[in-house]
């Protein structure tokens, strides 16, 4: 199942992550992500017709900056129980 980018944007903000998405001038999505403390922390590029994948680069991303965020924490949670039933944690 693809990631949604805006489920993922509202949900890095209840975890007091900073996360954007915007479409630039030439048709591409460009998303960034930080904090009130480090400020922009990394940003990328993607084609329009992949917001899933930008989705999935801001986790990969929150998971790198913010280990200790509520998102990180239930994230390796959600993967810890969906492990024994062999699924990809969202």
């Amino acid at each position: 199942m693809d990631r949604d980018l805006r489920i993922t944007l509202r949900t890095l903000h209840a975890s007091d992550i900073n996360a954007a998405a915007q479409i630039t001038g030439d048709g591409r999505i460009q998303v960034w992500l930080g904090n009130r403390t480090l400020g922009v922390c990394d940003a990328a590029f993607f084609p329009l017709d992949e917001s899933s994948r930008a989705a999935d680069w801001l986790v990969e991303r929150a998971l790198k900056y913010f280990p200790r965020s509520d998102f990180a924490k239930v994230r390796r949670l959600l993967a810890a129980c969906v492990a024994t039933a062999g699924e990809k944690p969202m």
